[in-house]
């Protein structure tokens, strides 16, 4: 029997904020996240934040990606916009998100994202 791996990522994240402020009614990931367009679609049924409104302006209080998507795609570049992303809002990432491909499995762990285990 021939064991074939799904290639996926999955994620439970959470990134509390302290106010952030937009102009605008919606937000999307490409707000928050320094990624390419290819990438915000595969994570934007994951993504969603939490948010109250203060007369004209939308105030973030959490950005969440919880869940799996049935892809994968650079996990460095990620990690580098996750933390990139941290450091501008001045919080801190909770949580982790695992890769898996057909040779690889990963798991980092929040706020530094480092490889918490790789099985072959």
């Amino acid at each position: 029997m021939i064991n074939i791996k799904m290639k996926n990522m999955s994620f439970d994240l959470m990134l509390v904020l302290h106010g952030l402020e937009f102009k605008k009614p919606n937000v999307s990931i490409l707000d928050f996240l320094d990624i390419n367009k290819k990438m915000a679609e595969a994570l934007n049924d994951i993504f969603s934040y939490k948010v109250h409104v203060n007369f004209a302006e939308t105030i973030i209080d959490q950005i969440i990606f919880k869940g799996t998507i049935d892809t994968v795609f650079n996990h460095k570049k990620l990690i580098s916009a996750l933390k990139k992303t941290q450091e501008e809002c001045n919080s801190v990432w909770i949580g982790k998100f695992n890769y898996n491909d057909n040779k690889s499995s990963f798991s980092f762990s929040a706020p530094k994202f480092i490889l918490e285990k790789k099985t072959f």
